[in-house]
């Protein structure tokens, strides 16, 4: 069950505006240089939003599903 696991969000109440900086920064910098890692299953173009949505819908369904606007979809 725990491979089903995600995080959706996370809130930060009565944080100081430069704590919420600094976590931003730090987020920022872990993708950037690639120690923070999002999942990513496919990419599909807006027009084939039923399949992703079909996608989604899947048990077992693991990383993300992208749609894209005006770019070419691949990943699928």
């Amino acid at each position: 069950m725990l491979r089903e696991a995600d995080i959706r969000g996370a809130m930060i109440l009565h944080a100081p505006p430069g704590v919420l900086a600094r976590i931003h920064s730090d987020m920022l910098s872990g993708l950037t240089e690639g120690s923070l890692k999002p999942v990513l299953r496919a990419v599909f173009p807006l027009e084939q939003a039923a399949q992703a949505t079909e996608m989604l819908m899947q048990p077992g369904a693991a990383g993300k599903i992208v749609l894209s606007v005006g770019a070419q979809a691949e990943g699928n």
